[in-house]
């Protein structure tokens, strides 16, 4: 019913970074402020939280996995990075950077 796809990759006119195959794997987080804080989500094409790093310095953080590279987010300087708290399930990465002085442990997820 259906033929194999023999899609040439090389004929791509865009790059990716190396050891990605696909354009859906570049690390490519969305940001929002809420009332919570400052919110980062984004889709992960790894299988364990171990190939994750989430680097922190001064006001931005940087998401790094081995396959497919790196993301550098620049956090606004009302939202300090002492603070921040990441959750990794199921392919979805979330991190809130809380506002100054928001007590996150009182509010629900």
């Amino acid at each position: 019913m259906f033929e194999p796809m023999d899609y040439d990759y090389g004929k791509r006119t865009y790059l990716l970074p190396e050891g990605c195959k696909d354009l859906a794997e570049v690390i490519q987080p969305k940001t929002a402020v809420t009332e919570r804080g400052f919110e980062i989500m984004a889709q992960l094409a790894v299988q364990k939280i171990s190939e994750i790093q989430i680097l922190a310095d001064r006001s931005t953080l940087q998401i790094v996995t081995r396959r497919c590279g790196s993301r550098t987010i620049e956090i606004p300087g009302a939202y300090p990075l002492a603070g921040a708290r990441a959750t990794y399930f199921n392919g979805r990465l979330q991190i809130l950077v809380p506002k100054a002085g928001y007590n996150t442990a009182s509010t629900p997820n």
